[in-house]
């Protein structure tokens, strides 16, 4: 069994992909699996060990337009170059922007080859009329040849593979799968070090990720943060800072709050032992962020932390929880003066309850439709 897997954007930015590229590892011959993608020139490049990594070019963050668009075309014509060279019994592509290597082998060639796509995020009908001309063009082929030739297309939770359903009511509901983005299970930590958290102030929050004041209430909860004078302290740990987050801080003076840099994924959970409290702070700018679970929750809950996710994340909510620690709680960020903190992180008469929310629980259901 011959394995394609197509990621066009770098998988050092992806965790999904490093966690499924791993767990198949366990379960199937290595020797059998190609990861076709591309990276950047961040350090920090993910720990996939894989033998058969084709990283195809590397993304400058000073491309121009022409340039990025050429190494695009480069990289689909290599990628289906190499596919009529392997014939894999599946192909995996990931995101509309890794489709065109399959749309093309499968046009001309599919004898014996399942097809397999999955969606970090949903995208709308009209997100897709108003983004990048690849993409449109790209999608174009998606829904008139590969959804007809799928054999599984997957959403990360419910609510998006609902609304997938929706836009594409000639997909066959049978195919529509849920591959949850959950982190790996030697991540969650033990009653031992979960009893630690929340003890005494200041009690620590971490951010991971992107964070900008445009999509995300940072500028709300930076302000909230230096008006608790100390009983909270903030780091946030990102690739990149946004030049507005930069600026915001910088003006806010405020010495509670951090900005730490990035991190490899494989250090998350070294990093999390050191905290009570996870953040996810995203405003309400999208469906595919209304209906989101984010990954950052499941990372948090791992390690024993508390997590406060924006309120507008309705996608989140079946995960709520306050009979027990960790809490997963929602917190409205637009109106912090009313947030009712003391009650959010007492744990008293409250007994440790570790996460469910692991990749090798759901992932098993890929595996097995591959065998």
């Amino acid at each position: 069994m011959k394995i394609a897997l197509i990621h066009f954007q770098p998988p050092e930015y992806y965790p999904p992909i490093v966690n499924i590229c791993n767990y198949l590892l366990k379960e199937i011959d290595q020797s059998e699996i190609s990861l076709f993608t591309n990276s950047t020139n961040t350090e920090l490049i993910a720990n996939i060990s894989l033998k058969k990594i084709y990283k195809i070019f590397k993304f400058q963050k000073n491309d121009k337009r022409i340039i990025r668009m050429v190494k695009a075309v480069y990289f689909n014509l290599y990628v289906t170059l190499q596919l009529f060279r392997l014939k894999p019994s599946t192909i995996f592509y990931f995101e509309t922007s890794s489709s065109f290597p399959a749309f093309l082998y499968f046009l001309f060639y599919s004898k014996k080859t399942r097809l397999y796509i999955h969606y970090h995020e949903y995208t709308s009908l009209a997100q897709y009329k108003q983004g990048m001309l690849l993409d449109r063009v790209w999608h174009f082929f998606e829904t008139r040849f590969l959804y007809r030739k799928a054999y599984w297309i997957s959403q990360t939770n419910e609510y998006r593979r609902d609304l997938f359903s929706r836009d594409y009511k000639f997909v066959n509901p049978q195919l529509l799968k849920v591959l949850p983005n959950f982190p790996p299970e030697p991540w969650i930590v033990p009653l031992s070090a979960a009893k630690e958290k929340m003890q005494k102030a200041p009690y620590r929050i971490i951010q991971l990720g992107s964070i900008s004041t445009k999509h995300m209430y940072a500028r709300e909860f930076f302000n909230w943060i230096k008006e608790m004078n100390g009983l909270f302290m903030l780091d946030i740990y990102s690739f990149s800072t946004q030049p507005d987050v930069a600026t915001y801080l910088e003006q806010l003076n405020c010495p509670f709050i951090q900005i730490k840099g990035s991190i490899a994924y494989a250090e998350i959970p070294g990093t999390l032992s050191d905290y009570d409290i996870g953040v996810v702070l995203y405003k309400a700018y999208s469906k595919n962020v209304v209906y989101c679970a984010s990954n950052k929750l499941f990372e948090y809950l791992s390690g024993g932390l508390d997590v406060w996710v924006s309120s507008v994340m309705l996608g989140s909510a079946p995960y709520m929880r306050s009979g027990s620690y960790p809490k997963i709680s929602f917190v409205d960020f637009e109106n912090l003066a009313s947030l009712d903190w003391k009650k959010l992180i007492d744990r008293d008469n409250l007994a440790y309850e570790p996460s469910d929310y692991y990749m090798e629980r759901v992932y098993r259901q890929l595996t097995e439709h591959f065998i």
